[in-house]
């Protein structure tokens, strides 16, 4: 069993779903199996709760309103004087480190002293969706576990059984979640596909920006819990379908009802080159305010006036 287990792929796949069923046979000894992963089991209430004794998490400090953005050299440090401790049970102890991207420089240094030397019978888990974001000496010394982004059809079934929802629908979302079922859920449960409908519909139609506003409306709605800028998803969504058939290749599952039609109509206002325009600058605008911490509402408007308008309006530029 290597000593550290680095488990890496995109946003919802279950990278860290596998890690805790990991860290429940560990933890079960000699001799896993099914009962550990049964709720009811005595086993698995105690690492849900965090009260195992041989159960060490690794992540940031403070309550839920004043949690630190990243993991300290503080928090490892403390782990390390919790390991140094005598084991009170036979068998492997797991130290899981969930966002394993949050540890900060010092942090990561101290860590990897632990990797280098690692306690007897200690396990890490380093849970990410960025692994370039940890330095290369912890990756070098931990086992990749890489979860690719799952197939089409299992993410519709997994969300038809999670969600109760209809298999048709099920199947929309899975075309947008990118093989990832934590993402189908989300775009499920914020009222995505009502939303797309909305904008799409005013979009096609629209003839002057003041016809945008509706779409505006519909945007904020769905990303009020985000500062707007979840909004940006959705409108990329539309330019990079109306793309799609603008260049002959539809969207092979239609979301809503009548797709193809509205997105012919929005794409017919506009050259390929231009919707490609409005893109990039949409992606520029989405990743310069998250990364500034912006407010999303004068970005989304000049996209929305821009896409309103026919292709002699100025403005396309990056």
């Amino acid at each position: 069993m290597p000593h550290a287990w680095l488990l890496s792929g995109p946003e919802g796949v279950g990278k860290a779903t596998l890690a805790w069923h990991l860290t429940r046979e560990l933890l079960a000894g000699p001799e896993p199996g099914e009962p550990c992963h049964d709720p009811d089991h005595p086993l698995f209430r105690q690492v849900a709760s965090g009260a195992h004794p041989e159960l060490y998490l690794l992540e940031r400090s403070g309550g839920s309103a004043q949690r630190s953005e990243e993991i300290l050299v503080g928090d490892v440090r403390a782990l390390l004087e919790r390991l140094a401790a005598t084991p009170t049970l036979p068998g492997y102890r797991v130290v899981m480190v969930e966002e394993a991207d949050r540890l900060n420089r010092n942090a990561a240094n101290a860590l990897l002293k632990m990797l280098e030397e690692p306690p007897p019978r200690v396990v890490f888990l380093l849970v990410t969706r960025m692994p370039a974001a940890l330095p290369a000496t912890i990756v070098s010394r931990c086992a990749r576990l890489v979860l690719r982004p799952l197939e089409e059809a299992l993410v519709a079934e997994a969300i038809v059984e999670i969600l109760d929802l209809p298999p048709e629908e099920a199947r929309r979302l899975a075309s947008l979640a990118g093989g990832s079922i934590g993402r189908a859920v989300e775009l499920a449960t914020s009222g995505f596909l009502e939303s797309y409908a909305d904008v799409l519909e005013v979009l096609a139609g629209a003839e002057a920006s003041g016809d945008t506003i509706a779409a505006f409306a519909s945007l904020r709605e769905l990303a009020s819990d985000r500062g707007g800028w979840r909004g940006f998803t959705l409108l990329g969504e539309i330019l990079r379908r109306a793309v799609r058939t603008e260049a002959g290749m539809p969207p092979a599952v239609e979301l809503v009802p009548r797709e193809r039609e509205a997105l012919a109509a929005l794409a017919a206002r506009h050259p390929l080159d231009r919707l490609a325009g409005l893109w990039d600058k949409l992606q520029a605008f989405a990743r310069r305010g998250e990364r500034l911490h912006l407010e999303s509402s004068q970005a989304l408007i000049v996209i929305l006036d821009e896409m309103a308008g026919g292709p002699g309006r100025r403005g396309v530029g990056r």
